[in-house]
């Protein structure tokens, strides 16, 4: 589901800057800078928050085209719930195309996430339903390791215990080249996609993608809107709208907690790749106070 390097010159600007005598004094950074927005996003990208969502992609290449439209709500790195629609075109699918309702929960220690899914790939009149478990600790391994070559995502790793940081580092990463243009009080940043010759770097090679577009939200500090692409168009595009922050003390714990359904067989991914998952029985086993 849901990439990119910013020149180390305009992150610098982040950084204080020495006067002609010995006094330090803050950097100036003004809008039309890129440092301005990461240092935008940073401040605000962490708070509960709650949002729509949509995503397409088109991979030529691959002969797959996708759309995911949903809700999420978002306490904190790992507190969050949300529901995703899913529907894809593909000619090695069975039929051609698939639909996926799928439910993700992050309950604090694992993030859980439902898949129900339309024709039974399996075949038979029901859907398919699968329940997968993924400890966020090791979530945020593969984010390191990930962000180490060529980044993790488009946009934020929900379990980045410093999101300033990763917003940095994500730009530093993977985007270059990198132009601002002030619309409506939102900052549009563009340039260039770094590629490489293996991990996402590679990816980026294999569908095309070269060009990437950003825009924040000049109020919330948000990414409302991402794309990846080339000359010819857009690969990649994800949007959120109807952004609200809202008061933790408003959403009850076990809003963020999962039973599997009935039956169903649990996927644990963490117990998979060698790290321990709490939460055996499928319920949440997090003690944290909101």
């Amino acid at each position: 589901m849901a990439t990119n390097k910013l020149l180390l010159s305009a992150l610098l600007l982040l950084s204080p800057a020495l006067a002609a005598q010995d006094d330090v004094v803050p950097a100036v950074v003004t809008e039309d800078s890129p440092a301005f927005w990461i240092d935008k996003m940073s401040e605000n990208i962490g708070k509960p928050a709650e949002f729509d969502m949509e995503m397409s992609m088109e991979m030529e290449m691959m002969q797959m085209t996708m759309k995911m439209e949903g809700h999420m709500l978002v306490l904190d790195q790992s507190h969050m719930r949300g529901e995703l629609s899913m529907d894809m075109e593909a000619e090695m699918m069975p039929g051609g195309s698939q639909h996926i309702d799928m439910l993700f929960v992050g309950d604090g220690e694992n993030l859980w996430m439902e898949m129900r899914m339309t024709p039974n790939p399996m075949g038979g009149e029901e859907p398919m339903i699968q329940a997968m478990k993924m400890p966020f600790a090791l979530i945020e391994k593969m984010g390191e390791e990930a962000m180490s070559g060529m980044g993790f995502n488009m946009g934020f790793d929900p379990s980045s215990s410093d999101l300033a940081a990763q917003a940095s580092k994500m730009f530093e990463t993977m985007f270059d080249e990198v132009e601002v243009e002030v619309v409506d009080g939102n900052g549009h940043l563009s340039g260039r996609v770094v590629s490489s010759a293996d991990g996402l770097g590679a990816q980026f090679q294999m569908l095309g993608i070269n060009r990437f577009t950003y825009v924040i939200d000049g109020k919330s500090g948000y990414p409302i809107l991402t794309t990846m692409g080339n000359e010819d168009g857009e690969v990649m595009r994800q949007s959120i709208s109807n952004l609200k922050f809202f008061d933790p003390k408003n959403i009850k714990k076990d809003f963020f907690s999962y039973l599997p359904p009935e039956g169903i067989q649990v996927m644990d991914l963490g117990a998979m790749m060698g790290l321990q998952a709490a939460g055996s029985d499928g319920e949440s086993t997090s003690e944290d106070e909101f």
